[in-house]
């Protein structure tokens, strides 16, 4: 990536900035580029999807399972933009995707173990947790009827 400098001179003050991004912002026409691509790649990946028939065939499972394959391949070239030949950026994708799969990872096990407490706190005071949260449900959608 080229450092581009930029020197701003306000009141005698100079002031040098170095900043990586405004080498993006010196050639829109090349981010535009990458941007309509990947609208146009999503776009077509979800018209597709919406066209096949709803019949659970091979070839049809097969593009389901290969869907987020493939989005998360067009993710991964929006995130590195015009530098996706660059394997330091294609490893920060990486890396951005591991750190991701560690925090989802902790917060799910994290919610499975505060429903858990939640439930056996329910179970000791006596209640039943499908029961009550049913009459909660069913009370709510009453309220929101009447109301509506």
């Amino acid at each position: 990536m080229i450092m581009v400098n930029l020197k701003i001179i306000t009141e005698g003050i100079t002031m040098e900035i170095n900043n990586p991004v405004i080498e993006n912002i010196a050639n829109p026409h090349e981010l535009r580029n990458v941007v309509y691509t990947l609208a146009a790649l999503f776009l077509i990946s979800g018209i597709y999807l919406n066209m096949l028939p709803l019949e659970e065939k091979d070839g049809i499972i097969l593009a389901y399972l290969h869907l987020p394959i493939f989005l998360w391949v067009l993710l991964g070239l929006a995130f590195t933009g015009n530098e996706y030949p660059k394997g330091s950026t294609r490893l920060a994708y990486l890396k951005f995707n591991g750190e991701f799969c560690i925090l989802y990872a902790s917060m799910a096990i994290s919610g499975m173990l505060l429903t858990a407490l939640t439930m056996q706190l329910f179970r000791f005071a006596g209640l039943r947790t499908l029961g009550s949260f049913r009459y909660i449900y069913f009370s709510f959608n009453f309220f929101l009827e009447r109301l509506c």
